[in-house]
């Protein structure tokens, strides 16, 4: 796969209560990203992911990072689950 930048397969910014499951991702950057939020605006909001639930996603082989939590962090995260997945990327 070719490497174009910031292709997310998905991504959870401020999120409650949020389940995610039965996908195949195929993609060049993070497959399932938990966030809570970019710079100032993030730190004005302060709004966390939590409560979700992360089931029975493959990521694919050209994938970077697999299950990821973080990189825009203004508001935190709390009570992610991560299971029943398979990935096959570079950081997985």
């Amino acid at each position: 796969m070719d490497r174009i930048g910031n292709t997310d397969g998905c991504n959870l910014d401020s999120c409650r209560n949020a389940i995610v499951e039965n996908l195949y991702i195929e993609n060049s950057d993070d497959g399932v990203c938990m966030k809570s939020g970019l710079d100032g605006f993030g730190m004005n909001l302060a709004i966390p992911t939590e409560n979700v639930l992360v089931q029975n996603i493959t990521c694919g082989s050209g994938g970077r990072g697999g299950l990821v939590v973080g990189s825009e962090m203004c508001g935190g995260v709390r009570n992610i689950t991560f299971r029943d997945s398979v990935l096959r990327g570079e950081r997985g």
